[in-house]
């Protein structure tokens, strides 16, 4: 399998905390793919902790990228992480891929030609790359299960 070294996953919040949650970021970097979390990402993230009491800007698999401040478009719908993250991926949209599972930040990055995913779709491509199980696949799929997703 050919890696993708200049493709980068652009996570929001809610994305970063899972699939760390879940010990899944390992696994995704170990694939070949880069992650990356905005300043406002970070620190909304920073303020949830994960099982262990760890804070996730200290995890090793993830870049803390600033994007470009005129790529910030307005949105009253949007959190500041969301417009943050797709401010980044507008600077190289056809490599940058951002990671949401709110509905409203993926109709709005899908209108403007972004590239989404959501923490399942990433979390099928970690198991059908065999670097997570079924079994941790299904743990995965049951905690977004219980998780609400912000604006749907």
């Amino acid at each position: 399998m050919k890696r993708l070294k200049r493709a980068l996953l652009v996570l929001d919040a809610s994305c970063v905390i899972m699939l760390d949650r879940i010990e899944c970021l390992e696994a995704l970097k170990g694939l070949g793919a880069q992650i990356a979390v905005t300043p406002d990402v970070l620190e909304e993230s920073s303020l949830q902790k994960d099982p262990d009491g760890e804070f996730v800007k200290d995890h090793p698999a993830i870049q803390i990228r600033s994007p470009d401040e005129q790529l910030i478009l307005p949105d009253e719908t949007l959190g500041r992480g969301e417009l943050e993250s797709m401010a980044l991926c507008r600077e190289d949209s056809d490599w940058r891929v951002f990671v949401t599972d709110d509905s409203r930040a993926k109709r709005k990055a899908n209108a403007e030609g972004l590239l989404t995913l959501d923490s399942r779709a990433v979390l099928w491509t970690i198991c059908v790359s065999q670097s997570i199980s079924f079994h941790d696949f299904r743990r995965g799929m049951r905690y977004l299960g219980g998780q609400s997703s912000g604006a749907n």
